[in-house]
């Protein structure tokens, strides 16, 4: 269980100066284009390479799976649709399948659907409406039994919200905009969508590297902006892994296994391919020098977004390099 906000700002020990700036060196040579390193409201270090600036919005990648996640949580606390109800109560023609009759909105934000991660199918160019594509996608596994990394999840659960909106007159987007990131200055403007307008919510957002910290502020202080509370507290106290993946849970990494005897660091984006037993995960962390309540928003191509509460930490960093790796990333901020 992640503890947010248990931290005393008086005492609460950040990153020095010296690995800070060795972390950005890092961070460039490895294709890095924005380093932001916040504690508190005080910015530690805020450095823009390899073409990056602080008015440039970059793909997100899969961090934008974090972001649907939070907007779940708010629609949950807006008494909209339940985490736990059945997504054929609503996708009507998956009610006599024996496996997709069973899915949970939660199976589908863990990646424990049992779906197939449809990769291909819902990433063509010649895709029309991937909501329509990402229903038809085959289950392999009972719910809730195995981790599988994939957009499928992501897209039946855009499906599945437009069509709850459909009577409020409602687009998902829209949804996310005003019960999330609108509230924290969060543009949704050029976001990817299909041929018909749908956004992807497995990839898509566009964001700059201070939009994300401010992503970060809101989960810094559990779910609570300007006073108001715009994510359940209780869901983000609780937020935690599933047996099939202890590291992953509602669109988050989790590092809670970092001082475990015999932990080993995993390098994340190498290993969602398949093959990666609920074992594996249980006995793998993040970076084994960083805070065991760190959490992440990880996106391809070195996205990151880092918050620990324990050190009242927000770190966001962007690249357009795959050769990034967190262990060895976090090992130089943190092992001083």
């Amino acid at each position: 269980m992640l503890t947010l906000m248990s931290f005393s700002p008086g005492w609460a020990e950040g990153v020095s100066s010296q690995a800070a700036q060795c972390a950005r060196s890092y961070s460039r040579f490895h294709g890095g284009t924005a380093l932001l390193i916040k504690q508190g409201n005080a910015i530690v270090l805020e450095k823009y390479d390899n073409g990056g600036s602080a008015t440039r919005r970059s793909l997100a990648f899969s961090m934008t799976k974090s972001f649907c996640s939070l907007m779940a949580m708010a629609g949950e606390a807006d008494r909209f649709f339940s985490l736990d109800e059945k997504v054929a109560d609503t996708i009507l023609e998956w009610r006599r399948d024996p496996l997709k009759s069973q899915i949970t909105v939660r199976e589908l934000l863990n990646q424990t659907s049992g779906l197939a991660t449809g990769y291909n199918a819902l990433y063509a160019n010649s895709v029309s409406n991937k909501g329509c594509t990402a229903v038809k996608v085959a289950t392999l596994y009972e719910p809730g039994s195995t981790f599988l990394y994939g957009p499928s999840h992501w897209e039946v659960f855009e499906e599945f919200l437009r069509r709850k909106l459909k009577s409020r007159g409602m687009s998902p987007l829209i949804y996310l905009r005003r019960k999330v990131l609108g509230a924290c200055g969060i543009d949704v403007s050029g976001w990817r969508t299909d041929h018909a307008g749908n956004p992807y919510f497995s990839t898509g957002a566009m964001l700059t590297a201070r939009q994300l910290t401010q992503a970060g502020d809101l989960l810094l202080n559990s779910g609570r902006w300007n006073f108001i509370q715009l994510i359940p507290r209780k869901d983000l106290l609780t937020l935690s892994g599933t047996p099939a993946n202890p590291m992953y849970g509602m669109g988050f990494w989790l590092n809670r296994n970092s001082k475990t005897p015999g932990v080993k660091e995993v390098a994340i984006e190498q290993h969602l391919g398949g093959g990666y037993s609920a074992s594996s995960w249980k006995h793998a962390c993040i970076s084994k020098y960083a805070p065991p309540d760190l959490i992440a928003m990880v996106g391809s191509r070195g996205q990151r977004l880092y918050v620990i509460p324990s050190r009242q930490l927000v770190i966001a960093r962007q690249g357009v390099s795959d050769n990034f790796r967190d262990s060895e990333f976090l090992r130089i901020l943190f092992n001083e």
